[in-house]
């Protein structure tokens, strides 16, 4: 099998290669390896691996998969563009890779770099804008530290519980984003109650957001919309909630009549309120009104 530069691959590796290459995530975890190759194979299967990542066609990561709430180190592969981008890179760059690496989604610091690595703080930063260069890695600032920056594989996304989702824009919180995206929601509540998810697809379908908005990103837009008074839950026959699909529908919230209720009380038009007293006459006990 070709190799895209270097000696052909083995048996070994081209199957190791084939068979990442047909995971969505386009990595796997020994247990992966296990069961797809035996463990009478596991030996050459760690060689060949090996092999690989000495040629940096594969990385040895920490990714959290899907349906996993926590990091695995796994082998992921690595096209063969992106091979290339290894080429004459000093051991000091792939020192300080491989660090990024082994961080994950979350990123690392240029202080636990310095520490982890023992080199320099001006050969981190070299290393550092060496691999960013080569689009290797890339730096995100996450919304608690907006000074700090972490650094983290060019093709992982960071959480959003770091870069506080899709309302933040470089860390920031995007305001007049989330204001164009109110007025879209009270615009279609004017014509009709309608829930969250309702209101995802809508925007889903027309594509007035350039940004994927899901039905809980919409539900958070409906939440400062219900503190600010100005929609209100629909109410069915028994009090309850209006639900479709398991979510309450929503309306524009009803404008609330200004009233003196002094002037709705029947004494203010009496013409013998002078003669009312109490145990009298005219008193307010024996009032008719």
């Amino acid at each position: 099998a070709g190799s895209g530069g270097g000696r052909p691959y083995t048996v070994a590796e081209s199957e190791l290669i084939a068979f990442l290459e047909g995971l969505p995530d386009r990595a796997c975890g020994a247990n992966e390896l296990k069961d797809r190759f035996g463990a009478e194979r596991m030996g050459e299967m760690a060689s060949a691996a090996s092999t690989l990542m000495a040629r940096h066609r594969i990385s040895q990561v920490n990714l959290r998969r899907a349906g996993s709430a926590a990091e695995d180190i796994v082998f992921r592969l690595q096209s063969v563009d992106d091979a290339r981008k290894f080429e004459n890179l000093t051991k000091e760059h792939m020192l300080v890779y491989e660090i990024v690496a082994n961080a994950g989604a979350t990123g690392v610091d240029r202080k636990r770099l310095g520490i982890d690595s023992g080199l320099p703080t001006g050969h981190v930063t070299k290393a550092l804008a060496a691999l960013e260069k080569r689009m290797l890695i890339k730096s995100f600032k996450p919304v608690a530290s907006k000074i700090k920056k972490h650094w983290l594989l060019f093709d992982i996304d960071p959480p959003e519980e770091l870069t506080g989702g899709v309302f933040y824009t470089d860390q920031a919180l995007d305001e007049d984003f989330i204001e164009q995206l109110r007025q879209v929601v009270l615009g279609n509540l004017r014509k009709e109650p309608m829930s969250p998810s309702q209101i995802a697809a809508f925007f889903a379908k027309t594509g007035i957001s350039t940004v994927v908005l899901t039905t809980n990103d919409v539900r958070q837009i409906f939440d400062t919309l219900l503190y600010d008074g100005k929609i209100e839950p629909v109410a069915g026959v028994d009090g309850a909630p209006t639900v479709t699909t398991g979510e309450t529908k929503f309306r524009l919230s009803r404008p609330v009549e200004a009233r003196n209720h002094l002037t709705a009380v029947p004494c203010g038009a009496c013409p013998v309120r002078a003669e009312c007293t109490p145990g009298g006459t005219v008193s307010p006990a024996t009032c008719v009104y």
